[in-house]
């Protein structure tokens, strides 16, 4: 845990140090209470769509951006949009990547930029800690590479609390 924690810190540190000199500036002038401002949590694929039978993607998320200036909204978290089976809501991840369906990596990026460019902050839900059977690290797990055993909590048959054993 110290050695995976540490990696991660020190990858966060290097990211924010590396951003971009309008987004530090922007960061800078912020008061210290902008987290108490509302935030506006959205599902990519479920945002900007004309009935319940589309699937929304980055561009539809864009052309929402006024809606959400119009609403007061400044913070938008996006909920789980990363690569997955869909077999948990989105939080079983096969790949830390944008989904390919809502417009891969690229539409993700042009939706980071146009918020930003409408003074909108953007977190997202960062479910590291969650992964599909279909992920690299499950499959390499299931193999018996040790340091990727490590990353899982094996049950073994055991009933975690309040749940029922649901066999798999």
């Amino acid at each position: 845990w110290d050695s995976i924690f540490s990696a991660f810190y020190k990858s966060v540190v290097a990211a924010v140090a590396a951003r971009p000199a309008h987004l530090r500036a922007r960061d800078e002038a912020l008061p210290d209470n902008w987290f108490h401002e509302p935030w506006y949590h959205v599902y990519v694929q479920y945002t900007g769509t004309s009935g319940p039978t589309e699937q929304a993607d980055f561009d539809n998320l864009i052309a929402m951006i006024p809606y959400f200036l119009e609403l007061g909204f400044r913070n938008l978290c996006l909920l789980p949009h990363y690569e997955s089976p869909m077999g948990d809501g989105g939080y079983d991840i096969s790949e830390y990547s944008a989904r390919k369906d809502l417009g891969g990596p690229e539409a993700c990026a042009r939706f980071m930029n146009a918020a930003s460019q409408a003074g909108i902050r953007v977190a997202t839900d960062a479910v590291f800690n969650h992964t599909s059977t279909e992920h690299r690290w499950f499959q390499a797990a299931l193999t018996g590479q040790e340091k990727y055993i490590a990353y899982y909590v094996q049950r073994n048959g055991r009933e975690k609390i309040e749940e029922w054993d649901r066999d798999g």
